[in-house]
């Protein structure tokens, strides 16, 4: 028993890379960037990072070119809490509206993805979605409400987590959801 055609056992293979690929590769960068005056010591550390993005755009190529829009999501959810714009240097207001509307520009086309994705599939598929929608918000509010009451003892709240929480929610509904449905 395994769940609907828009998700392969090789699809979560690949999410599963994808998912390990991504932060690896961005930790590196990042600790490159850290030691970027020390050539001998930054530069495999680049290329590392480097050739583990190349495996995660394949990876996301491959499950995006056979339409298995939920691990399509399980991968958007480990990748977005390392979108962070807030560490991008200041060159002033020009380049903050720049970055303001690529940002404006990639919420939009992942309200348009996530559309399409629910769109696309039949009515069980669609009422599968929306299933996970309904439980992920709801997750996620009750998290927010814990978060809210907690507020003093917990880190300041991200957007990109949010985001992730809710994505992760629905991916974790959706497989609920899809296998309660096969039964």
């Amino acid at each position: 028993m395994w769940l609907p055609e828009r998700a392969s056992r090789r699809g979560l293979l690949e999410c599963i890379v994808g998912a390990v690929a991504f932060p690896a590769a961005i930790l590196l960068w990042r600790a490159a960037g850290r030691q970027y005056l020390d050539k001998a010591a930054s530069m495999p550390l680049f290329w590392t990072g480097a050739a583990l993005l190349a495996v995660f755009g394949v990876v996301v190529f491959d499950v995006a070119r056979r339409r298995e829009y939920p691990w399509l999501l399980a991968i958007l959810a480990v990748a977005l809490p390392f979108f962070d714009p807030s560490q991008m240097p200041d060159h002033g207001s020009r380049t903050r509206i720049v970055f303001g509307i690529r940002d404006l520009m990639l919420v939009a086309a992942t309200v348009v993805f996530v559309a399409q994705s629910v769109r696309s599939g039949d009515e069980l598929e669609r009422r599968i979605h929306l299933s996970a929608l309904g439980w992920s918000y709801t997750i996620a509010v009750v998290l927010l409400l814990i978060q809210a009451v907690a507020a003093d003892v917990l880190p300041p709240l991200r957007a990109t987590w949010v985001v992730s929480l809710l994505l992760v929610g629905w991916v974790a509904a959706w497989f609920a959801t899809s296998l309660r449905y096969q039964q």
